[in-house]
Parts: C-alpha cells; sequence; structure tokens
C-alpha cells in the first residue's frame, strides 16, 4: 500500500484500524518524503481505515484489502 502525503517533518504514524475498530497496524510515516509504503499482505481481506497525524491535525482514509 503507498499512501502519498505531503512533507512531513516531524515523526508521525499511521494506525490502520479494522472493521471492529481494533488497530491491527501502526507505520512510521517517511519524514521527508512525500510517500509511505506499509505492508499489509499480511492483513486479512476486508475494509480499514488509515488514520494518521497528531492531535487537531488528523486526517482519516479508507482502503478495502482484496487478494
Amino acid at each position: 500500500l503507498f499512501i502519498r502525503h505531503g512533507i512531513i517533518t516531524s515523526p508521525q504514524n499511521f494506525q490502520i484500524i479494522d472493521i471492529s475498530g481494533k488497530v491491527v497496524l501502526t507505520a512510521k510515516v517517511n519524514l521527508n518524503s512525500t510517500e509511505t509504503e506499509i505492508d499489509v499482505r499480511h492483513l486479512q481481506n476486508g475494509f480499514y481505515v488509515i488514520h494518521s497525524g497528531v492531535k487537531k491535525n488528523t486526517e482519516r482514509m479508507s482502503f478495502i484489502k482484496n487478494n
């Protein structure tokens, strides 16, 4: 999974959350880059939400994993 984002200069994480609300994966955002790759091969097929950001500056995205 490739996520494109603006340049990040301070440490942040992406959290991947399954449909039950459980955090199933946490990945570090690539600093000083506009793209982060997250290996989701081990995740079960299904709907996931990606949460990123810090405090008031948060973003949510979603994806469906289907082999």
